[in-house]
């Protein structure tokens, strides 16, 4: 698959505003610099905050080592939607956690 250059532009934005956001205020004003770099504008922008807050909880609160949402889309009516996700429990601790052994994919 190939990056159009504005995929490209928009990406090394939002990297370079995640870099500078380290020393902001809050967590919800380092997101909104990415989502602005990203381009988002509005309420696109709150949503995009909260789905990163939750995505960062659920990576802390579950001892993950991997924790992705992919595609993350917008729809026809502004809504975002997340199309397929994973969260990878870190084997060292599923002790901490006996109600995720369960899901396990030993396959994996």
């Amino acid at each position: 698959m190939e990056t159009t250059p504005r995929a490209a532009s928009r990406w090394n934005a939002a990297r370079a505003a995640s870099a500078s956001a380290r020393g902001a205020p809050s967590a919800w004003y380092a997101l909104a610099l990415v989502a602005f770099a990203l381009g988002l504008e509005g309420a696109l922008v709150g949503g995009f905050v909260q789905i990163a807050k939750a995505l960062h909880a659920a990576f802390v609160g579950e001892d993950a080592s991997l924790a992705e949402i992919n595609p993350l889309v917008v729809t026809e009516d502004n809504r975002w939607l997340a199309l397929d996700s994973k969260l990878s429990i870190d084997d060292n601790a599923l002790f901490r956690h006996p109600q995720a052994e369960g899901l396990r994919d030993l396959a994996e």
